[in-house]
């Protein structure tokens, strides 16, 4: 269950934070001085902040979760890009090899080309099963993503106390430019009122 905010908590804009993460802290002192410029009271991030960041990461990878049909699944983010990439390529594999078969000669007697039909037929949904069982386990990119920390968990907070939407986006902006790895909107409590990025709920995506 996503842990966003909702209810009266999201109806004070007056109570909203901004809370953004840097990987280096020269980067979150750089965003933190040009924040104070701009009129805001940027601020060194608290405890309170950090868990914030980290419940919105969080649920993020939990909305980013597709659900599979009946018993299959449910896929986070990244098994969903290997589905995305070793079915595909389990279905060609296995049409060539099914097809490679099907030039066999095959008991009873079949012609060449029901064989080489039935052939890549049988090969690709072998292929496409194989690739669809290997997708949910081997990742291509990031295969040691799990042992990493949490970017909010590693990386430098500032927080800054906004009024409402306006205000947050104009904020949001000013923050940007130092480059934060995200951006989270929270309540006073700690709890995110949205999506850092619509980009990290999708289910696959790219770099």
């Amino acid at each position: 269950m996503s842990e966003r905010s909702t209810g009266p908590e999201q109806d004070l804009p007056h109570r909203g934070r901004l809370v953004a993460t840097y990987e280096r802290p020269e980067d979150a002192r750089r965003a933190m001085d040009e924040a104070r410029r701009a009129g805001f009271e940027a601020v060194p991030g608290h405890a309170v902040d950090r868990r914030g960041a980290l419940r919105g990461e969080m649920a993020d990878e939990l909305e980013s979760t597709v659900v599979g049909p009946g018993s299959v699944g449910p896929f986070t983010k990244s098994m969903s890009k290997g589905l995305a990439r070793w079915v595909p390529l389990g279905t060609v594999l296995g049409v060539i090899g099914g097809a490679l078969l099907g030039l066999l000669p095959w008991p009873g007697g079949l012609e060449v080309v029901p064989r080489l039909i039935l052939g890549a037929v049988i090969g690709g949904f072998a292929g496409g099963t194989v690739g669809f069982t290997a997708g949910g386990f081997v990742r291509p990119e990031r295969r040691h993503e799990d042992e990493r920390p949490l970017e909010a968990e590693a990386g430098s907070i500032v927080a800054v106390p906004v009024a409402g939407p306006e205000e947050a986006g104009r904020a949001r902006a000013v923050l940007e430019r130092a480059g934060p790895v995200r951006i989270d909107e929270t309540d006073a409590a700690g709890f995110p009122t949205g999506a850092s990025d619509a980009d990290r709920t999708r289910p696959v995506r790219g770099r």
